[in-house]
């Protein structure tokens, strides 16, 4: 198994050949490096230096979904939503969702913080709406009441941490007031939360000069 050598002193060869290992090392698997394996990853899934090979793509990624970065966990998410490299699965897209949720929720826990609460927030929304994909309603109400619960925890002492909690309750006010639309007979429940979602932008725009609350407005 001895490679064969390189003239040292032929300086073109020498660079082929160092650049032929480089190539082989960089598309080699590292179960020590999460962040490593979902780069090779995004590489068969896009044909990127590689042939593509969807389903060794899928098990990198998925590996490093499971030990690593939480962008591995969304490159999953949008390829069992959109079917990229793999048959389209909505369940498999939410189960995904839910496990970066946890994993954020297990981060705000070790290190309490403004921008991982604000994150976890848009997660449960984002929940939310895939669980209406899937008409599964109470589930989406549930998802949806989690990221309103969160609001308590928002930063209020400054204006534009205040502005940042009513739009984050806009948002969601806004969801719960679609979510009762699509019921019978809830249509009183959604007047309620547009109300709601109106006055807050109300607020917003006495408090903000910035003219694309106004329009949101009308």
């Amino acid at each position: 198994d001895i490679p064969v050598c390189t003239d040292a002193r032929n300086e073109s060869a020498l660079s082929a050949a160092l650049l032929a290992t480089l190539e082989k090392a960089a598309f080699r698997e590292n179960d020590a490096s999460p962040e490593h394996n979902f780069l090779i990853g995004l590489a068969y899934l896009g044909g990127v230096d590689v042939e593509v090979d969807h389903e060794r793509a899928l098990l990198l990624i998925t590996s490093a979904a499971e030990a690593g970065p939480t962008e591995a966990i969304d490159r999953l998410i949008h390829m069992y939503r959109s079917g990229e490299g793999v048959s389209r699965d909505y369940r498999k897209a939410v189960a995904w969702q839910e496990r970066k949720i946890a994993r954020l929720a297990e981060r705000l826990q070790q290190e309490a913080s403004q921008p991982l609460l604000s994150a976890l927030f848009w997660e449960w929304l984002r929940a939310g709406d895939f669980y209406r994909e899937l008409q599964e309603d109470r589930q989406a109400e549930q998802a949806y009441h989690r990221a309103e619960s969160l609001l308590e925890d928002f930063d209020q002492t400054t204006k534009n941490a205040r502005l940042t909690r009513k739009l984050c309750g806009c948002a969601v006010w806004e969801k719960f007031g679609d979510l009762a639309m699509a019921r019978q007979g809830s249509l009183p429940a959604a007047k309620d939360f547009y109300r709601r979602y109106v006055h807050a932008y109300q607020d917003i725009t006495q408090e903000s000069d910035a003219p694309e609350y106004a329009e949101k407005l009308c």
